[in-house]
């Protein structure tokens, strides 16, 4: 049986629609050239890494041109969801908040300690408790205390109990304030995140298909920590970083 071939596309919106398929699919053309786009950040958000930040910390990469290879864009996301994300062909650097502090959970904070601690970022901790007596929670200025800030009451730590709504079983705190400065900020995202990233885009070009990443998140933090390490005294003297201490 026999279909007729279809040679007038219909008309949309007033333009005439393709007659084939025209998805984009990422380039895996052997070339180190990459293109860095910026898009324009929500409100409440900045990018506190620039284009030629991101060319000036990819000069400082050894193996640059390996890792380039397969990778279309470098993109400052607009977007303020996550730190930064990967898709095959792209790794993105997201907008971050105008004052800079940020408020990460425990378990986040300890993951990324030992980067926290080369930038010289302090932090301080949130100590949140269930008073029995306001039956709701409750801030606390230490561990220690044993005062509700509401009722007034000192409540016998049978009825006061250190409280982690995100996990189980109880930690000593739920989360903390990361107390960033635009210095710090730049530092995190381009020293972490965006190696972080690179080291997702590093696994899918060195998966036997080259499409996918296969040895997930641990892979990407490990080589983002790792490469950090060795490339953290070429940025100090490039970016004319200073550690807070």
């Amino acid at each position: 049986m026999n279909f007729p071939r279809k040679t007038a596309p219909k008309v949309r919106d007033g333009q005439v629609r393709r007659k084939n398929r025209h998805r984009p699919e990422p380039s895996y053309v052997r070339s180190t050239a990459v293109r860095i786009e910026r898009e324009k950040p929500a409100k409440g958000y900045q990018h506190f890494v620039s284009p030629n930040d991101v060319t000036a910390f990819l000069n400082l990469l050894p193996d640059w041109n390996q890792l380039s290879l397969g990778l279309d864009q470098i993109l400052l996301a607009g977007n303020s969801s996550c730190h930064g994300w990967f898709r095959p062909g792209i790794v993105a650097l997201c907008a971050w908040d105008d004052d800079c502090v940020q408020e990460w959970d425990r378990e986040f904070l300890e993951e990324h300690l030992p980067t926290l601690d080369r930038l010289g970022v302090k932090w301080r901790p949130h100590w949140n408790g269930w008073c029995f007596g306001c039956y709701d929670t409750v801030d606390l200025q230490s561990s220690t205390d044993r005062n509700c800030p509401k009722c007034g009451r000192e409540i016998d730590p049978a009825k006061f109990e250190l409280w982690d709504p995100r996990r189980s079983p109880r930690r000593p705190f739920a989360w903390a304030d990361v107390e960033f400065n635009d210095e710090t900020v730049q530092a995190f995202q381009l020293l972490h995140i965006l190696l972080h990233e690179i080291g997702h885009h590093y696994d899918c070009m060195t998966s036997p298909r080259q499409r996918h990443t296969t040895r997930g998140e641990s892979f990407a933090e490990a080589y983002a920590v790792d490469y950090e390490r060795r490339i953290f005294p070429d940025y100090c003297r490039v970016f004319r970083f200073q550690p807070r201490r």
